[in-house]
């Protein structure tokens, strides 16, 4: 018996053996023994999980192409598999087997069976990546006979993965023809060339309705073809050629996305990332001489580096496969790497767009002349239609809405604005170029999308004149759009924002001398300060601001509004330093236009008042806030409550404990004359004094005027509301002084959930929360649980305002306490440092909130028996906090025992006669108290 019989003998028998086990549970069993998850499989196959998962439920069975794979990667037989199904392309012995195994690993040997018919134009694609779902359903469809078209733009990879199916399910059909229907005249010459493979008589007579009507007799008379029309254009061409009933797959590719009932559109997406890193790591041969298979891992062929820049080229040309494939041939024919393609396409992307380089003649044309082809199309059949195309190339190419082009219609010109004004006309406009996919429509949310190549294209043919006027007018158009900020407002900024930041290169090429630029920047800024997304806002008003300054013409109202504006984000940020040049400028301008008494102006003080808090500068603070009180009085005919709530506030934290309840007090009863008018005011009074109360050290009394505050808030505020989340807070820290820690920690996850949603944005006040509840959990001694939400605090902090905001020193301190107490003081060191360069920058070094680091970091060195270090911090930090709040204030009278322990630890008797003539000594010092005004300590 030779080798090969014998060892066919045993492979028989092992089959035997399984022939019981279902061929989806030997999968399964198969994938289990080698301990790979379902994402691993699907990766070495390259196909996806979803396939996975439904070949193991057997739901469906595997194509001939991954029965193939499947079988080599498990290094079994089909019959060891389950796949006994005659279409399999197997045969009985083993030399069969490593002749399929050979054909699927090279594409280009792996032919049809000899008698089938098949005129495929093109080789297969070496290259060919991803797709796989797309190509499991075409398979799904096509074998349940249903006419299916692959839609989508130009250069999307229609004929790619038309191409690609022919070839993987060779097998399943007895006939594979292709049709190139772009003209009559291709699809009678493709006609031509299906009546020569069959041997059709009719081939010979010179009557082309006689062949194509033998060709439609053969289709509908035979079963088992595959007939491919590729590049549709005209959908009436076909008709007289394709059979109405029939039984063989009928697939389509074209760029129409309005079929009717011709066939099941199937819309091709932009590749994501990992299928179009593959595909250009290929196609530029990045692995070697040869292209590695579709189911290995690009990780293991390629460093960290190249993937990066791979990942970074597919973002930029936007996953499209003809683009992806043309860098690749550019990349493979010059040598260059990725990040010098990368960087031609920035600085030459017209030429580099323009050169197709070598490719399959599949696709000979190059990016620019493909998507060319399809605008010159529109612009035959209806030029307007060209033109919105043209104002969609300079917005965002995602949800542009479409009532932006009615609402700036005036600016569009005498052919595009009455256009798009006209409903009717406005979808025949869209129909055209829906037609070529060169735009697409999102009915349900009447928004329109571009693909940022078509959008290059058209700018790079454009003249700068043409670009100039088409700038002016969107500016224009989405300043007339884009709603004046307001609560009731907030969703049409934000369908509009996107569009509104789209313009900023627009207005900086173009848009200088137009009004409409700084009204639509200050709008847009404005519209995220209220958002609490500062950052994002500081740049747009800084913009809207300097163009005001440079444009003659502008109002000292609209000047006023951006100057205002802007301080207010610099005062969000903790910008101090800039907010108060900034707001004292406003403050003269107000007082110049409007008068020293005028309302206004009293605002304008009320915010640089505020800013002087926060830079410890409180007689100014006092004195501004009076002159605020005085004008409201003016105005309004009686003392304003939101002043004298501020004033309370100051007196608080200086420890004027009774002047800040009379002033509460006095607060609250203005505010019960006006009855139920502002009822939330009422509530932040209540709130304050509430937070009076815990610090005096009446729970109880905190505790009852925290519920009557939340209660209103409930009632007044929506479930998601900022405030609503505050109150929690408040009541949560009075909670726990009162022994309800259950109730406390339910309160501070309350407001958790409020601010921290697990869709949609991040509020910026969420830090706050999480840096009490660590608090909370710190006390309860969880330390693994505070130090997770005080890392998480600190990151959002640092996200949202950058590592050098004042807040950021406070949840480093607490850090660095949690570590020092744990005995981490390698990790607590450097981050009581960091925080004290950050206090002193924004603070100085004579303010409260720095002594408060000084205060934690002499307790560390004291700790670590540096004793002349601690001393020093001890002394400083006591005479900053004593002048700012008094020998009588709570966190002075900690200090003063901490340091007078230090001292008798040093000197002994005479620790009591050093602290009096260190405060004897001590000259005046200006302090202020943000975090204390903020922050639950």
């Amino acid at each position: 018996m030779g080798i090969m019989h014998w060892r066919f003998l045993i492979l028989r028998g092992r089959t035997q053996a399984m022939a019981a086990v279902p061929w989806h549970k030997r999968l399964r069993e198969e994938r289990v023994k080698r301990n790979w998850r379902q994402q691993e499989l699907a990766e070495k196959l390259g196909t996806s999980v979803p396939s996975i998962s439904r070949w193991e439920r057997g739901t469906h069975q595997p194509s001939a192409y991954f029965r193939v794979k499947l079988c080599a990667l498990f290094g079994l037989s089909a019959e060891e598999l389950g796949f006994v199904s005659t279409q399999v392309p197997f045969a009985d012995s083993e030399e069969r087997e490593v002749e399929a195994l050979s054909a699927i690993s090279d594409p280009l040997l792996f032919s049809p069976h000899e008698e089938c018919y098949r005129n495929i134009p093109f080789l297969r694609n070496p290259f060919f990546s991803g797709r796989e779902e797309v190509l499991e359903l075409l398979h799904e469809r096509l074998i349940g006979l249903c006419p299916v078209a692959l839609t989508g733009l130009g250069g999307i990879g229609k004929t790619q993965v038309a191409i690609e199916y022919a070839y993987r399910y060779v097998h399943e059909y007895e006939a594979i023809f292709w049709l190139a229907a772009e003209t009559a005249e291709s699809i009678m010459q493709s006609l031509q060339q299906v009546a020569e493979a069959v041997q059709l008589p009719e081939r010979q007579i010179a009557e082309q309705s006689s062949m194509v009507q033998a060709v439609r007799r053969w289709l509908n008379t035979h079963t088992s073809w595959l007939l491919v029309v590729d590049n549709v254009e005209d959908l009436n061409l076909l008709q007289t050629i394709i059979p109405r009933r029939h039984s063989g797959g009928l697939l389509f590719t074209t760029r129409r996305l309005a079929l009717g009932a011709f066939a099941e559109a199937l819309p091709l997406s932009a590749m994501n990332e990992r299928e179009g890193v593959m595909l250009l790591l290929r196609r530029a041969k990045c692995f070697g001489a040869f292209p590695v298979d579709s189911s290995h891992s690009v990780e293991g062929n390629i460093d960290s580096s190249g993937i990066s820049a791979a990942a970074e080229l597919v973002k930029l040309l936007e996953g499209l496969p003809l683009a992806l494939d043309q860098a690749g041939a550019y990349i493979e024919e010059t040598g260059c790497s990725l990040q010098d393609y990368i960087q031609r396409y920035q600085d030459q992307r017209p030429l580099v767009l323009a050169r197709r380089g070598s490719h399959g003649g599949a696709h000979p044309d190059s990016v620019t002349t493909t998507l060319d082809l399809s605008v010159e199309r529109v612009e035959r059949e209806l030029p307007a239609a060209a033109n919105l195309l043209r104002v969609c190339a300079f917005l965002h190419p995602e949800a542009i809405p479409e009532e932006l082009f009615a609402a700036g219609a005036s600016y569009l010109g005498p052919k595009l604005g009455p256009m798009v004004t006209d409903p009717y006309q406005f979808d025949q406009a869209l129909a055209a170029l829906r037609n070529v996919s060169l735009l697409a429509r999102q009915p349900e949310r009447r928004t329109l999308s571009v693909h940022r190549l078509v959008q290059a294209v058209l700018q790079d043919q454009m003249g700068y004149e043409e670009k100039r006027r088409w700038g002016e007018a969107i500016i224009c158009m989405v300043n007339v759009a884009f709603p004046v900020p307001a609560f009731e407002a907030w969703a049409q900024c934000e369908r509009y924002l996107s569009q509104a930041l789209a313009c900023l290169p627009l207005i900086e090429l173009f848009g200088r001398d137009l009004q409409e630029s700084g009204e639509l920047l200050y709008k847009a800024g404005t519209y995220l300060v209220d958002r609490s997304r500062y950052a994002e806002a500081q740049h747009l008003l800084e913009e809207a601001v300097m163009l005001g300054e440079r444009q003659e013409g502008i109002s000292y109202q609209a000047m006023l509004s951006r100057l205002t504006k802007l301080a207010t984000v610099y005062r969000c940020q903790g910008r101090y330093s800039q907010a108060e040049p900034l707001l004292r400028r406003v403050k003269t301008l107000a007082e110049a236009h409007l008068g020293s008494e005028h309302l206004q102006t009293a605002e304008i003080m009320a915010d640089l008042a505020d800013v002087y808090w926060n830079q410890g500068k409180y007689q100014l603070v006092e004195e501004l806030q009076q002159r605020v009180l005085a004008i409201r009085e003016q105005h309004l005919g009686a003392t304003h409550a939101q002043t004298l709530n501020d004033l309370a506030i100051l007196s608080h934290v200086l420890g004027r404990y009774k002047q800040a309840e009379a002033q509460f007090q006095r607060a609250l009863a203005i505010q019960a004359q006006q009855g139920e008018a502002d009822l939330l005011q009422t509530a932040n009074i209540l709130s304050n004094l509430a937070l009076l109360y815990r610090d005096l050290g009446e729970p109880q009394q905190a505790e009852a005027l925290m519920l009557q505050a939340l209660s209103i808030r409930e009632s007044r505020l929506g479930p998601r509301d900022p405030d609503l989340a505050q109150s929690c807070n408040n009541l949560a820290s009075v909670c726990y002084e009162l022994g309800k820690p259950e109730q406390a920690e339910a309160l501070y996850q309350r407001a958790l959930a409020i601010l921290d949603p697990p869709q949609g944005p991040v509020n910026p006040n969420v830090a706050f929360t999480l840096t009490n509840l660590a608090n909370f959990y710190h006390d309860q001694g969880k330390d693994e649980q505070a130090e997770q939400l005080y890392l998480r605090a600190l990151q959002i902090r640092e996200q949202q305002f950058g590592p050098h905001y004042p807040r950021t020193a406070t949840t480093l301190r607490q850090l660095a306490i949690l570590y020092s107490k744990q005995g981490k003081d390698e990790l607590a060191e450097p981050l009581y440092h960091r925080a004290l360069v950050i206090c002193e920058q924004h603070y100085g070094a004579k303010h409260p909130e720095t002594a408060m680091i000084y205060h934690q970091l002499a307790r560390f060195y004291q700790k670590r028996s540096q004793m002349a270090q601690a001393g020093n911090l001890y002394q400083r930090a006591l005479a900053i906090i004593e002048q700012a709040w008094g020998r009588e204030h709570s966190l002075t009278r900690e200090v003063e025992a901490d340091y007078t322990r230090w001292l008798k630890e040093q000197g002994g008797a005479d620790a009591i006669e050093q602290l009096a003539s260190m405060r004897s000594e001590q000259g005046h010092i200006s302090t202020s108290a943000n975090e204390i005004k903020t922050d639950t300590q």
